[in-house]
């Protein structure tokens, strides 16, 4: 049976697609109307959009359906000082009786001849799956480096109650009760002038991430142009809740993180979006990290999670602070399209700082 590949219609294949969706991604529990406002946030709403596109979205059809579905948001980069378009690739699926087919291979490849006759300059994408890789590797893109996921346990009742050991929670708490309070009290006290402060999810709070991040990202050779327009619609999400910490010194932001509370995989917790520290304030990192431990402990939160580099963990004193790498990360990988530079310059993490907010995951 021929497949063949286009340009996503909307108005027609959307019903397809949310199919689709539910096929490939089993465990959303999404309603058809949650997937539709899911949808029109995602693709429909972003705010920075490229030659007159808020997506680029493709499809791949068999007979008039839809078995395969690829999309790009046009996210901003600043490059060694230039404002470039990444096509942050998200929602890829295959219909699962489809797949071994090439369709995955072949939709990739399509779509991102298409973005680069559209003029975006290169591709991002973090995939958890192994099992995907190999197809986008077919299509042109190269692996870039870990994107290991750190967790600081604060309680264990729901990950003991996940392996059947329960029973164990009250002493392991208490374990962990002590170690993350003495480690909050050494830091509080051997880093005195830093203070953190947490603010809901407000416009005000988000013109303060704003103006912070066009100072911190002066330092950074890569990184996601942070604006208000795209903070605005990427925590936007119905019925996330989000909060701002802001560590301050002397009444001056010097670091900033952006925090979604949620039940990570079953796990009552704070997952950190993003986190940024101006580079001469970095030794102060510890602090911010134990502060906003602390505010996930008296919220009822059993873990804080982070994803970075092991080269941002490193300077930001992951370890320090009580994280640990767990078995499970992301990988970055990319694809050159419009833009010229060496690749191995280019996929050097130690030029890129990227967190769950350059991805479209929570």
């Amino acid at each position: 049976m021929a497949t063949t590949f286009e340009r996503f219609d909307r108005d027609k294949q959307l019903a397809d697609r949310e199919k689709l969706f539910s096929l490939c991604f089993p465990e959303s529990v999404l309603t058809d109307s949650g997937k539709r406002e899911r949808y029109q946030w995602q693709f429909r709403d972003f705010p920075h959009h490229h030659e007159g596109n808020s997506s680029y979205e493709y499809a791949a059809l068999e007979e008039g359906a839809v078995v395969g579905y690829y999309a790009a948001l046009p996210y901003r980069y600043r490059v060694n000082g230039k404002v470039l378009t990444c096509g942050m690739v998200c929602d890829v699926m295959t219909h699962p009786e489809k797949r071994g087919n090439g369709i995955f291979k072949n939709i990739g490849t399509f779509a991102t001849r298409h973005l680069r006759e559209s003029g975006v300059h290169f591709t991002s994408g973090y995939p958890i799956r192994k099992q995907v890789i190999p197809g986008h590797l077919r299509a042109g893109w190269k692996i870039g480096f870990d994107l290991p996921l750190f967790v600081s346990l604060l309680k264990s009742n729901h990950v003991l109650r996940k392996i059947h050991l329960s029973l164990l929670s009250p002493l392991i708490n208490v374990v962990l009760d002590i170690l993350n309070k003495v480690s909050g009290w050494i830091w509080k006290n051997h880093i005195p002038s830093y203070q953190t402060e947490f603010q809901d999810l407000s416009d005000a709070s988000l013109v303060q991430v704003s103006d912070f991040a066009r100072q911190w990202e002066k330092d950074r050779p890569f990184c996601l142009t942070k604006d208000i327009e795209f903070l605005s619609w990427r925590l936007g999400k119905r019925d996330a809740v989000y909060r701002v910490a802001l560590l301050k010194k002397n009444g001056v932001t010097v670091g900033a993180s952006l925090l979604r509370i949620m039940v990570f995989y079953g796990i009552p917790a704070v997952v950190m979006l993003d986190y940024m520290l101006l580079t001469e304030h970095i030794k102060a990192s510890p602090r911010f990290l134990s502060d906003i431990k602390c505010m996930a402990r008296s919220g009822k939160g059993e873990a804080v999670v982070v994803m970075l580099s092991n080269h941002w963990s490193r300077q930001y004193r992951l370890k320090m602070a009580g994280f640990l790498k767990s078995p499970f990360g992301f990988k970055f990988i990319s694809k050159k399209l419009n833009y010229q530079m060496n690749e191995n310059h280019f996929l050097d993490e130690q030029n890129w700082h990227l967190t769950w907010l350059d991805s479209d995951r929570f």
